[in-house]
């Protein structure tokens, strides 16, 4: 009970202590450490984060983790207070609420993408936050970038975010449905690659522009990919609005809002005895142009649900498909769960590639999950993006993946 108003009232707090609610001005700028800005409200004088994450694939788990526990305190308090929580005006409070903890934690989440890109390429990154919503990652770098680096580095934020909302995609088919606070932090992270790419050209004293897409889209035009930003901005709006997911994530919020629904469900398709979720679609950034993909889940609440993910470079000279299966019980240790996953890559030279090896969880009662990820890459131009740059992925990685189930 009292774990559930705390995760009710702080966020409320943050809401209406913020000075604005504005969208973050992120600006991913590969030069060394900046100072601490002076001109801003107390609350929100910029201060610096370390990083608990060393990889996109564990960071991704890790934003997931958080908007799902504050989900479970919402519905704890909701089953043991109906009369308080079936009023309208709580309903609007806990989205409020709800939103006034993920814009932070998202914005949080984009500048580990920049920080992460930064590490790679041997920097010092510091990453600040400077106000409600606005954040800032300097690279701290001691050596002037190629130009491929610092298409990773200005890409890596808005790739970090469809990082994460694949895996909560991931999440969301597996369990059947998601809670309204983990449906708001799915849409926000789906739609910041077209948010940062309409907001290039609207910059205002409130609203000051972001550089990243600006910034992308210069440097593939040096290296010959023409490419700007409206064209970012369309394949992004394009991959967010033919999603059912993102529908179903802003359609479940309206409902519960006026009907008081907690459970969003995943939207299916029925295919004679088979059922397949709507592709959930995305764009990646990589040094060689954009790589737009989707993913489907066949069958993904049966004993053996099975995954699918293409990606095609934008030229179409790349392309991998990946499948997984999720959940397989291991007959030594049944508290255990495994997930293979293979990937075949066609690479733009020609060449062919591959991803193999898989996952192993193990889920406590109360619903939470913890595993690692074992996965070999070669000539993986997915993982490249991943790892921020052609060649950088191969080997094999390990991830710590963090999950909370219904």
């Amino acid at each position: 009970m009292r774990r559930a108003w705390l995760a009710a009232v702080l966020p409320t707090l943050v809401i209406l202590l913020a000075p604005s609610h504005e969208a973050h001005a992120d600006e991913a700028p590969a030069t060394v450490r900046a100072p601490r800005a002076k001109s801003l409200p107390r609350l929100w004088r910029t201060f610096r984060i370390r990083r608990p994450t060393r990889d996109v694939t564990s960071q991704a788990s890790l934003q997931a983790s958080a908007p799902a526990l504050l989900g479970r305190s919402f519905e704890q308090f909701a089953l043991e207070q109906p009369g308080i929580a079936r009023r309208p005006l709580w309903r609007i409070l806990e989205t409020g609420a709800g939103y006034g903890f993920l814009i932070p934690w998202w914005v949080l989440s984009h500048e580990y993408g920049h920080a992460l890109a930064a590490e790679a390429f041997g920097g010092d990154p510091d990453i600040q936050i400077t106000g409600f919503g606005r954040g800032v990652t300097f690279g701290g770098f001691s050596r002037p970038l190629t130009t491929d680096e610092r298409l990773a580095f200005s890409a890596g934020g808005m790739n970090q975010s469809q990082h994460n909302q694949i895996h909560m995609f991931r999440d969301w088919a597996l369990s059947g449905a998601l809670r309204p606070i983990e449906a708001g932090a799915f849409l926000v992270n789906r739609l910041d690659t077209s948010w940062y790419s309409w907001r290039v050209d609207k910059e205002t004293p409130a609203l000051p522009t972001s550089r990243d897409p600006r910034e992308y889209a210069r440097l593939m035009r040096i290296k010959g990919v023409d490419i700007d930003v409206e064209d970012l901005r369309a394949m992004g709006l394009a991959m967010d609005l033919l999603s059912a997911s993102s529908w179903a994530a802003l359609l479940g919020q309206l409902q519960f809002l006026v009907e008081g629904t907690r459970l969003i469900r995943v939207p299916t398709l029925r295919v004679g005895r088979t059922w397949v979720t709507y592709p959930n679609f995305h764009l990646l950034l990589g040094t060689e142009g954009p790589v737009l993909g989707g993913t489907v889940f066949v069958n993904p609440l049966s004993r053996f649900p099975l995954e699918v993910r293409t990606d095609v470079r934008h030229d179409r000279r790349a392309f991998a498909v990946t499948a997984a299966v999720h959940g397989v019980r291991l007959p030594t240790a049944p508290s255990l769960r495994f997930s293979p996953l293979l990937r075949l890559v066609r690479n733009a030279q020609g060449g062919v590639g591959y991803a193999a090896g898989g996952s192993v969880s193990v889920e406590h009662q109360d619903g939470l999950r913890m595993g690692l990820e074992l996965i070999h890459h070669k000539r993986d131009f997915v993982r490249d993006i991943e790892r921020f740059g052609a060649g950088r992925g191969d080997g094999l990685e390990i991830s710590f993946l963090l999950g909370v189930g219904l």
